[in-house]
């Protein structure tokens, strides 16, 4: 790579966001698909009782502790490739520094984004910030916590049925 064409740079950075984002699509489509598995089985746990009950509570269990674990293993996969971006994304500011010549369209877009947040940052250390905005928030945290949320209230909703069961309650 040549100082002079910050070509693989941004070819650099545009791959790692692109795996950036197939692994955020990826953690929403295996956990939809695990949340709509659960409702599947709570729903199921309503109509049984007995035996069939025990079973349909410990597939759920199977389910929710999978889930868990893989929403757990796929964030870890998530904040690696955000370091990831990131590195590149200041490479290119670094290059763009140092060529004043050159457009520096990754500098402008970073300015503007600090411009609509309030506060325009001197140097291009400070263009990229721990703190990612509410989008990002919203994706890598808020939304596999909501996941998690929705898992524990259906855990507890099963387990009164399946304590109703097991005294005769009738609801």
């Amino acid at each position: 790579m040549t100082t002079e064409d910050p070509t693989p740079l941004y070819v650099e950075a545009g791959i790692q966001d692109q795996l950036l984002q197939s692994y955020r699509r990826f953690q929403l489509i295996v956990q939809s698909s695990l949340l709509l598995a659960c409702v599947i089985l709570f729903a199921v746990a309503m109509f049984v009782a007995g035996n069939t009950l025990a079973l349909v509570i410990a597939a759920w269990m199977c389910v929710a502790i999978f889930s868990r674990w893989s929403a757990s293993r796929v964030r870890k996969m998530i904040q690696s490739r955000v370091t990831d971006v990131d590195y590149w994304q200041r490479q290119i500011l670094d290059f763009e520094l140092q060529h004043p010549e050159r457009t520096p369209h990754l500098t402008n877009f970073k300015i503007h984004q600090k411009t609509r947040a309030g506060a325009v940052p001197p140097d291009s250390g400070q263009l990229l910030e721990k703190d990612k905005g509410h989008t990002r928030m919203l994706l890598d945290t808020l939304l596999i916590r909501a996941f998690g949320l929705t898992w524990l209230a259906l855990g507890l909703l099963l387990a009164v049925r399946a304590v109703a069961v097991y005294y005769h309650w009738s609801y």
